[in-house]
């Protein structure tokens, strides 16, 4: 994730509009995957954590098959 993150900052330009549908989903993954971690640190089983960074990699992924400019 963070290497990812490295990539769209460094990145010049907007997000092409048919890359924008991936981005969200990441960004909704990666919140996802902050929450269960934020669970787990507070005492909860941790349950969710493996299920939201999977999903946050799925997207990232995705995002990279795409393979366009950023």
């Amino acid at each position: 994730m963070g290497g990812l993150a490295r990539e769209g900052a460094e990145a010049r330009g907007p997000v092409p509009p048919d890359a924008r549908p991936a981005v969200a989903r990441l960004g909704g993954h990666a919140v996802a995957a902050a929450r269960a971690l934020r669970e787990l640190l507070v005492g909860g089983d941790g349950s969710r954590l493996g299920d939201a960074v999977a999903l946050a990699g799925a997207a990232g992924g995705e995002l990279r098959a795409w393979g366009g400019p950023m």
